[in-house]
């Protein structure tokens, strides 16, 4: 068998060291996973948007976010938000012209919306025939049978069940579709990503590595009350969400603008986050700062 380029895009499902990333390995394929645990649509399109190159030269797409898609926002009135990324994800992906998986992931969390579970399941799968992409519908083999009983916990399945779908997903490559050909063009907004090397009142002294199983990032320690701001090529854009790597306990990071518009969040664990901003309409202005507002650095 040929080698092949598999590449990730999901949640915590996929961000297991032993499990489906091993599984597509042990045939001799290459996987470059691009996940993180506790993200929805938006970090999906966020690394779409920053490794195109590599997703450009895969021979194979796996994306999965349902679980956050829901959990995120969790609610009718914030559903909106989450279908416009799901949206935006599946037209770039579309526009990849790639073999596509799309994973549905079990959602038996009795703490999730039932309403919005139903609509965020069923907007992948009607996008994914929409577009021709291929179905992997783990939530409803949960829900036709005592899958649940093998489950690591509610959210995740346990790395053997994972390792051998990465195998079995791996063995089939040939048997699965590319998209439809369909007459339509791109009208997504256009999307950036912002490297935090292009922001202005650093000390590049406080540039590091940090490496995980899953990737290495170059990063930028904020320093408690530091105060950062953006370049004048990101004026007037507006701001999705904010990549980040904390690993010293309990901190706060702030963005604000001179409009009154502020995102604060606490990040309460050692872990790499991405955050979706909400507001659709935060603009980037001259006076807009990134602030870490807690005692110990990000």
């Amino acid at each position: 068998m040929n080698e092949k380029n598999v590449v990730l895009l999901g949640e915590s499902h996929f961000a297991f060291k032993n499990g489906i990333t091993q599984g597509i390995l042990d045939t001799g394929f290459k996987c470059f996973n691009l996940s993180l645990g506790g993200t929805p649509s938006l970090q999906n399109l966020y690394e779409l948007i920053r490794n195109k190159k590599l997703l450009e030269n895969a021979d194979l797409i796996i994306t999965g976010s349902n679980t956050h898609d829901i959990a995120q926002y969790n609610s009718f009135d914030s559903f909106p938000k989450s279908y416009q990324v799901i949206n935006w994800l599946y037209k770039e992906l579309y526009f990849l012209k790639k073999k596509i998986i799309c994973f549905i992931a079990p959602t038996p969390q009795k703490w999730l919306n039932k309403n919005c579970v139903k609509y965020v399941n069923i907007l992948h799968i009607k996008l994914a025939i929409k577009y021709g992409f291929n179905v992997i519908n783990a939530n409803k083999k949960h829900l036709e049978s005592s899958y649940s009983l093998i489950q690591r916990d509610e959210a995740h399945d346990f790395d053997f069940i994972m390792r051998e779908l990465g195998r079995n997903i791996a063995n089939n490559i040939e048997n699965f579709s590319f998209p439809k050909k369909i007459n339509i063009i791109n009208d997504n907004p256009q999307f950036y990503f912002y490297p935090i090397e292009k922001a202005i009142n650093l000390n590049f002294a406080n540039f590091k590595f940090k490496q995980s199983w899953l990737c290495s990032e170059k990063v930028y320690c904020i320093k408690s009350k530091e105060v950062i701001s953006f370049n004048k090529n990101t004026f007037n854009l507006n701001l999705l969400g904010i990549h980040l790597w904390n690993d010293s306990g309990i901190c706060e990071i702030q963005i604000k603008n001179p409009k009154d518009q502020i995102f604060n969040r606490s990040l309460d664990y050692n872990f790499s986050y991405f955050f979706d901003i909400y507001d659709r309409q935060f603009k980037i202005t001259n006076d807009t700062k990134i602030l870490n507002n807690g005692v110990n650095n990000i």
